[in-house]
């Protein structure tokens, strides 16, 4: 549910990018880059909301750039979109190096249902998630 959620956010994202006309196959490297910067983040202040901040800023400041190079600049969407894919998964892997085999420094705490999280099978999946699934 988790995992799933994220994508929903990343999938609504490209939704209102579609419905203003420009096709957005950048998605995915927006969202390496803005998980390697908010991972980078957490690990550096230990505040997982300064870390969900600094994602959130990373991953629009590339939709910024993708913006730039379609409606300002006059760009294939095709051709920007797919770079920024490449680049983005790239540019996470690289700063993420440094990263590899570290404990993570901070994490969202699951929201506490009371009851509800008790509930065989049912309760871990939906009562055992963290703020952002339900904000999702």
């Amino acid at each position: 549910v988790s995992f799933g959620a994220l994508l929903y956010l990343a999938a609504l994202g490209e939704l209102f990018s579609e419905k203003v006309g420009i096709l957005n196959l950048g998605v995915e490297g927006m969202m390496a880059v803005g998980a390697v910067t908010g991972f980078m983040a957490a690990m550096e202040t230990g505040n997982p909301w300064v870390a969900l901040v600094v994602a959130i800023v990373a991953g629009a400041l590339v939709a910024m750039v993708h913006g730039l190079f379609t409606v300002v600049l006059g760009a294939e969407q095709v051709v920007s979109g797919l770079s920024l894919t490449i680049l983005g998964i790239g540019l996470a892997a690289y700063l993420g190096k440094g990263y590899v085999g570290r404990p993570p420094g901070a994490e969202l705490v699951p929201v506490d249902w009371g009851p509800l999280s008790e509930i065989r099978w049912l309760g871990p999946v939906l009562f055992r998630q963290s703020p952002i699934v339900y904000l999702a």
